[in-house]
């Protein structure tokens, strides 16, 4: 059984969707191995929703390129390449 995180490089969002506390965008792309699916997040703080969703239809529109990041857990992160980069460089 394999172990340990899964990280594809490259991803785009196509498509955000809201229902409820449930944030659900459709990811496309990889840079070594293309992925083709849906995340899917429940947020029940207000606050923290409204962030995610205002975040995630940026990514959209502007075709950000992200990172995602998969637990062994499952839990699935989304990282702004270029904010990360860019957050390394000025400390």
């Amino acid at each position: 059984m394999e172990s340990g995180a899964r990280v594809i490089a490259g991803v785009q969002l196509l498509r955000v969707e809201q229902d409820g506390p449930v944030v659900r965008a459709d990811v496309f792309g990889g840079n070594e191995a293309a992925v083709v699916g849906e995340v899917e997040f429940r947020i029940d703080d207000p606050t923290e929703y409204r962030r995610v969703v205002q975040t995630f239809r940026a990514w959209e529109g502007n075709a950000n390129m992200l990172t995602l990041v998969e637990g062994e857990d499952g839990i699935v992160t989304l990282v702004d390449e270029g904010d990360a980069f860019n957050s390394a460089l000025n400390g």
